[in-house]
């Protein structure tokens, strides 16, 4: 995703829908390669050593062994492809704070759609937390809030990485359907609103971003929100 998003500018959301489909075309395309090199292979032979294929059994033993490569091609392309699938659906918050350490920007994106006042309050205060621990680790942060249809953007400022109000360059009254069209391909760090706690999930694979979902309490624990007391 990184390279199509590098070729044709994608929006997050576009990003995320494509996400499912970028495994299949890879091995589609690694599969068709080999195969391909395979067939030329397979030909080679029968063509260098014409002479031992006289006979039709000893053709129809070479297209046999064809297809069963085909056959062992297509198994290990399953298995390769279920592989991909279990990781990203299993990943840990390990294996996401591996590519939050190795990019220099990271977003926190707030979802306050159908969230109590209070609750609403706790999420921001816990982006805030998050904000300030990659920070000091000298990342920039991207801050987005979508409450209902509207969405507010805050871009740190050249030269700054946000740590405080008059680092950002912040954007009201944006349109949430396309507020996240501007978000580039870095870690993103998800809260969403959930009347019950939820665990943490976490992607790598195809997508980096960690979603958490949980209510005024879940966000609001103190000292800090478990999003931004793990980042310690």
């Amino acid at each position: 995703m990184a390279i199509a998003s590098s070729m044709v500018p994608l929006s997050f959301k576009t990003r995320q829908s494509f996400a499912k489909y970028v495994p299949p075309l890879v091995l589609a395309a690694i599969d068709m390669a080999v195969l391909a090199v395979s067939l030329l292979l397979f030909v080679g032979v029968f063509y260098y050593f014409h002479g031992i294929f006289k006979s039709k059994i000893a053709i129809s033993g070479w297209a046999l062994s064809l297809l069963g490569f085909v056959f062992l091609l297509l198994i290990g392309s399953v298995g390769f492809y279920s592989i991909v699938l279990t990781t990203e659906k299993f990943a840990t918050f390990s294996d996401f704070m591996g590519t939050v350490k190795s990019s220099g920007s990271a977003a926190v994106i707030i979802e306050q759609s159908g969230a109590p006042t209070p609750a609403a309050t706790a999420m921001g205060g816990c982006a805030s937390q998050i904000e300030a621990q990659l920070a000091a680790s000298g990342k920039k942060v991207l801050k987005y809030y979508l409450l209902g249809s509207t969405c507010t953007i805050m871009t740190p400022k050249n030269g700054t990485n946000g740590t405080n109000a008059s680092g950002y360059d912040t954007k009201t009254g944006l349109p949430a359907s396309s507020c996240l069209d501007s978000l580039p391909d870095i870690p993103v760090f998800d809260l969403q609103y959930s009347a019950t706690n939820q665990a943490p999930t976490f992607t790598t694979v195809v997508t980096k971003q960690a979603i958490f979902k949980g209510n005024e309490e879940y966000y609001g624990k103190k000292p800090m929100c478990d999003a931004a007391n793990v980042l310690k």
